[in-house]
């Protein structure tokens, strides 16, 4: 990954030695973008970075003032049987509104969080809050036993030598199953074959707690983590779950995939359904589990339990 500056307007007003700092210090931001954009190729350094990355550092200063204050929402969208069309699960999404910006993607602050070392208090917010609702459903009654809560972790969270004992120590807290609880890790990170990381995973699943591979199918080498890493659920990126075409054709490679996590003995979970026509095909196909807008949108822990009493 190679980043570019060349020397602009905005750098003769400074002395020799501040012109070069600040010229190597642009050459570093395009070599940042280009490795997040997918790394082994060139960037030329603009002023739009210049202001996106003046951006993100004042994103990663409020971030942390939000996690200390716990300035996050959690909201839910329920995971659907294929077979029975009852919620089997929830997926919890962290939610953040910023006092002037107003909401930010998550994808854009969890990037962050990773970059700037906050991940790990954040995603102990979500892993708490999420517990915690989780234990007040069953109390009220409005899911069954086999309910589990699904919860995104970073590959951070993961390669964290204390992650699987605070983990443990929640579930503990909250009185749940290790079978209540399923993690996700995008499938990008697992790629990574981070020491740290595999042995979390392991020690996980010893435990009983399941382990959802999301995104799968975006890696070039994804077919590897399935057999050298494991996991118990696949989750198929919205790209391959979203079948375009007039014919049952288009649900070739997802039948595929469904086959051979099968014989995994792996559940399959389609994300991004949003139309009846998409659901038959992915029930066709063989898929476990079902989300998406048609199935539910997410929404807060409140009006998760009226809609899964409902």
């Amino acid at each position: 990954s190679i980043g570019v500056a060349m020397s602009d307007a905005d750098l003769l007003d400074l002395t020799e030695d501040d012109a070069a700092a600040a010229l190597i210090s642009n050459a570093d931001t395009a070599m940042y973008e280009a490795k997040k954009s997918g790394r082994a190729r060139v960037v030329l350094f603009t002023s739009q970075m210049r202001s996106a990355a003046r951006d993100r550092t004042e994103l990663a200063a409020a971030l942390a003032h939000a996690v200390a204050e716990r300035q996050f929402d959690l909201e839910y969208q329920p995971v659907v049987s294929a077979l029975t069309d009852t919620i089997v699960g929830a997926e919890a999404l962290v939610r953040w509104s910023h006092p002037t910006r107003g909401r930010i993607d998550p994808a854009m602050f969890v990037s962050i969080a990773e970059e700037s070392g906050t991940i790990g208090r954040l995603g102990e917010f979500v892993l708490e809050q999420a517990m915690s609702d989780a234990r007040g459903w069953l109390e009220q009654r409005v899911v069954g036993p086999d309910f589990a809560v699904h919860v995104n972790v970073s590959h951070m969270q993961l390669a964290s030598a204390s992650f699987v004992s605070l983990v443990v120590a929640m579930l503990r807290q909250h009185r749940l199953r290790p079978s209540q609880l399923i993690l996700e890790c995008r499938e990008a990170a697992l790629l990574t074959r981070n020491v740290e990381v595999e042995r979390s995973v392991r020690a996980l699943r010893r435990l009983g707690i399941r382990v959802a591979i999301d995104n799968f199918g975006t890696g070039a080498n994804a077919l590897s983590i399935l057999t050298d890493i494991g996991a118990d659920i696949l989750k198929l990126d919205g790209s391959l779950a979203l079948p375009t075409g007039s014919s049952d054709s288009d649900t070739r490679l997802v039948r595929a995939i469904v086959l051979l996590a099968h014989a995994l003995n792996m559940q399959v979970v389609a994300e991004r359904v949003s139309g009846p026509e998409q659901l038959r095909r992915l029930r066709a196909a063989g898929c476990d589990l079902v989300q998406g807008n048609l199935l539910g949108d997410p929404v807060s822990a409140e009006r998760f339990a009226a809609r899964a009493a409902g």
